[in-house]
């Protein structure tokens, strides 16, 4: 019969002297109060003037509807972050895009060393009559084996980047439209190699390995 029926943030922050350092703020009123709610409320910290450099800890709360033994306020984990100039945040953004492409880079050489290790393989022992010889079978599982961990990378590199995108959004760093480009240029395509393209291609060579016609290969 308990539910949450409002939810706020605690802040600590080293602030200029005429901010408070510390306080406690209520988010606008719940939409569906009850057992579980999913809210994204905003909440702004220009007010807090924070200086650059410092840190300012944030900690979500939740107050239930018990009306017999009284309400109850329950919190989640301290969050600390550092506050920083634009200009700092912007350098931070693109020295982690650099390194989610230094990986992809790495990741695609990966994925053209299976492409030319399965274009040997047909010449060498797909074409061929019968059986697979064990050797073929032994390197076709390793092949496999390598695209699942392949679209394990490509599957950290689209999170990285749309973590990415959040605090570029958060932050408002940069325009609408480019985040909508790093979407639909980059994120989305790589989802689809991810979790669609290269799982296919591992359960593929595993097919292939069970087939005994050199034309079913």
């Amino acid at each position: 019969d308990y539910g949450v029926v409002s939810i706020g943030v605690e802040h600590d922050a080293a602030a200029e002297k005429e901010a408070p350092a510390k306080g406690s703020d209520l988010f606008p009123p719940l939409q569906a109060p009850g057992p579980v709610v999913e809210e994204e409320p905003a909440f702004e910290v220009g007010p807090l003037k924070i200086e650059p450099e410092k840190r300012l800890d944030l900690r979500i709360f939740a107050r239930d509807n018990d009306g017999l033994h009284g309400s109850k306020t329950g919190y989640a984990a301290t969050q600390s972050f550092l506050v920083v100039t634009p200009e700092r945040l912007g350098e931070e953004l693109l020295r982690r895009e650099e390194e989610q492409r230094r990986i992809l880079e790495r990741t695609v050489a990966e994925e053209r060393a299976v492409r030319d290790a399965s274009y040997r393989l047909i010449d060498e022992a797909w074409k061929a009559e019968g059986a697979l010889p064990e050797a073929a079978v032994k390197e076709m599982a390793g092949l496999a084996r390598t695209e699942r961990q392949l679209a394990r990378q490509l599957t950290g590199i689209t999170g990285a980047m749309r973590l990415l995108g959040d605090e570029m959004k958060n932050n408002r760093m940069g325009e609408e439209e480019e985040l909508v480009r790093l979407v639909n240029a980059i994120i989305e395509p790589l989802t689809d190699i991810a979790e669609r393209l290269i799982p296919q291609a591992s359960s593929r060579i595993g097919a292939i390995r069970e087939m005994e016609r050199a034309e079913d290969r």
